[in-house]
């Protein structure tokens, strides 16, 4: 065992052999294990490289996780009492969100190959997606933090020359969004669509279309002629409705 309390060594087998151990235990408590072992990875002093391996390692299975529980809890036949329930639910949000985080937090790692950079910049979006759809699934209060890192990523990736740069790590949830601007798209398109109008069920089937139909977004950084939507990358919001009143600046994308 690492010396930083981690219930595994940074290594591929170590990680395998951890994950299997949880096989033994419910949905629930697995999640609270990986929650656990997320947060020690994100105050852990071990090389970025071998962080951002494990990261990727563990991600299929909190997707895994995470997607079981969603289901158990919006099944009427499955779901617990009434603060079970809600208590479940932050688990949820805050395992997804923790791990967004920890992709983002090595983003600017420095001695990364740009390969890595782009296997941490588009997990990072791509886990900020599933946290925001996972919010609103539950109707937990939206977190503006995760736009704000978002912009920090984008921002990254354009200077980086790999926003259309295709991933060639692919995971079975991540497989309809091959590129970070098209994860991006979909995050917007997803954001802009209301969906906290609607229930659970229908939010599910909104992230859907928003992955399906992201390539249809237009964006660019410098008129507001003929779009509909804006995001401003300096002030920590999701997009909202264009207002033509308002100054913009070389940080705004405007959507279409």
């Amino acid at each position: 065992m690492s010396h930083s309390n981690l219930p595994f060594e940074l290594s591929e087998q170590s990680i395998t052999d951890w994950l299997l151990t949880l096989s033994q235990l419910s949905s629930v408590n697995s999640a609270n294990e990986l929650n656990k072992a997320i947060q020690k990875l994100r105050k852990t002093n071990q090389s970025s490289k071998q962080i951002l391996a494990a990261l990727i390692q563990l991600t299929p299975t909190i997707l895994f996780i995470a997607n079981d529980i969603e289901s158990s809890l919006l099944s009427e036949t499955t779901k617990p009492a009434g603060k079970t329930s809600r208590k479940i639910e932050k688990l949820i949000v805050q395992l997804l969100r923790n791990l967004s985080l920890s992709f983002c937090a090595l983003a600017k790692t420095e001695s990364f190959s740009p390969e890595e950079k782009h296997q941490t910049i588009y997990f990072a979006l791509q886990l900020i997606g599933f946290t925001q759809r996972i919010i609103l699934i539950f109707h937990e209060s939206p977190l503006s933090t995760l736009w704000e890192k978002s912009a920090e990523l984008f921002t990254l990736a354009q200077n980086a020359s790999l926003t259309l740069t295709e991933i060639k790590l692919k995971l079975r949830d991540f497989r309809n969004s091959a590129t970070i601007e098209s994860v991006l798209k979909r995050n917007l398109l997803f954001a802009i669509s209301s969906a906290y109008q609607f229930n659970s069920h229908q939010i599910q089937e909104l992230f859907v279309i928003a992955e399906q139909q992201s390539h249809l977004l237009k964006f660019n950084q410098q008129s507001p002629t003929g779009n509909t939507f804006i995001w401003d990358m300096e002030n920590g919001q999701a997009p909202s409705l264009l207002d033509r009143r308002s100054a913009c600046n070389t940080a705004t994308i405007f959507i279409d």
